[in-house]
């Protein structure tokens, strides 16, 4: 996100800056300028609270012996594709797999899945020409969302993530 605003000559005091991240969340920031000058103030857009989120991740609904399936499809005008990854819970062990790999998953991994769709459920699906087409499906519950931000890349990201791949 390469986005900047320039404001000049704010006087001393409080401001507050309210914003829509990402993830259609409004968030906001306190600010205290005072007689010391601030250069810069940064602002991540790609910030999210999982715990302001109201939606249990379908990795901690995993009974023993149940899986779900993580399906992202691809389309736009320079890309098409896709790809399927299923989280499955064996022996109290997370099993993540695709066509290509297969591991047991760590703690922090577990939670990078967990966080990766805690952001996809609050994903804008705007104003790019590609967009992912998500649908995830754990028993009878399908979610399906849609991600046009080509900001976001969150299977890319994910898979990266839990098969040690470079970016």
């Amino acid at each position: 996100m390469n986005d900047y605003y320039n404001i000049d000559s704010l006087k001393s005091g409080n401001y507050n800056i309210v914003y829509t991240s990402m993830f259609k969340k409004t968030e906001s920031q306190n600010i205290n300028l005072n007689s010391k000058n601030i250069d810069t103030l940064i602002i991540c857009l790609d910030k999210i609270d999982y715990s302001s989120i109201d939606h249990i991740p379908f990795i901690d609904r995993l009974k023993e012996n149940e899986n779900y399936i993580i399906d992202v499809y691809n389309q736009g005008c320079v890309s098409l594709g896709g790809a399927i990854m299923k989280i499955s819970k064996t022996r109290n062990k997370i099993i993540a797999e695709t066509n290509e790999n297969k591991k047991e998953l760590t703690s922090a991994e577990i939670e990078y899945v967990r966080q990766f769709e805690l952001e996809l459920v609050n994903m804008n699906s705007c104003c790019c020409t590609s967009t992912d087409y998500y649908s995830l499906e754990y028993n009878d519950e399908v979610l399906k969302i849609e991600d046009g931000s080509c900001k976001w890349y969150g299977y890319g990201r994910l898979y990266n993530k839990l098969f040690n791949v470079e970016n």
